[in-house]
């Protein structure tokens, strides 16, 4: 059993980056989106998702995720990761060197079509 003294590891991972600002109408600079990585970094955050690899005429917000992760560079003490959503998304991101990496899918079929244009057992499969 924990304690308040003896508390459970947990790992924090910041998605301001990509979820905070994929709603958002206006489009980011790469330099604020550097300035914002590094605030969340500052403050100690071990883990921060930078970005998605979606197509940039569906998510603009996001069209130069791989050009920020480049920016980034390795850490040592912070862990770079960002979203997929296809194979698509996977080789951008590997042509890019990002370290970490999610995957959603879906199981709502409404949500799936919204997100990534298929039916949610499209996006099982893919």
């Amino acid at each position: 059993m924990h304690s308040i003294a003896n508390p459970p590891a947990i790992l924090i991972e910041d998605q301001a980056l990509r979820d905070g600002l994929q709603v958002e109408s206006r489009i980011f600079s790469l330099e604020e989106k550097l300035h914002l990585f590094r605030l969340i970094q500052k403050a100690g955050v071990k883990r921060i998702q930078v970005g998605s690899f979606v197509h940039p005429k569906i998510m603009p917000q996001m069209a130069d995720t791989d050009e920020l992760i480049r920016i980034i560079g390795k850490q040592d003490s912070t862990m770079v990761s960002a979203l997929i959503l296809n194979e698509k998304g996977l080789a951008r991101a590997v042509d890019c060197g990002v370290s970490h990496l999610s995957m959603s899918v879906s199981v709502s079929d409404t949500h799936s079509r919204k997100n990534t244009h298929r039916s949610a057992a499209d996006a099982w499969c893919r």
